[in-house]
């Protein structure tokens, strides 16, 4: 068996680099923003569900610091478009 605690074994086998957190997330929240918004008719609290889920999801891998700029992208990201039908 493995010493150590698995918390932290778990959580560095998950970590990579920060810039390419910031680059995931970012592309995961401009994806859902751009499928709820050109693929499906769904509302806005479907959406930011979603986009609450991606970024606990991130938070979970990369840390605070990541998540915190995302939540403040898909906060301005949802105020800027429509979600109230198909395009």
């Amino acid at each position: 068996m493995p010493t150590g605690n698995a918390y932290k074994t778990f959580a560095d086998g998950r970590r990579t680099s920060g810039l390419r957190g910031y680059a995931v997330g970012l592309a995961l929240i401009l994806g859902i923003a751009f499928f709820y918004s050109r693929m499906i008719a769904v509302n806005a609290t479907t959406v930011g569900f979603t986009l609450l889920l991606a970024i606990l999801g991130a938070s979970a891998i990369w840390g605070l610091r990541v998540s915190c700029p995302l939540s403040v992208v898909a906060l301005t990201d949802t105020r800027s478009r429509r979600y109230s039908g198909v395009v």
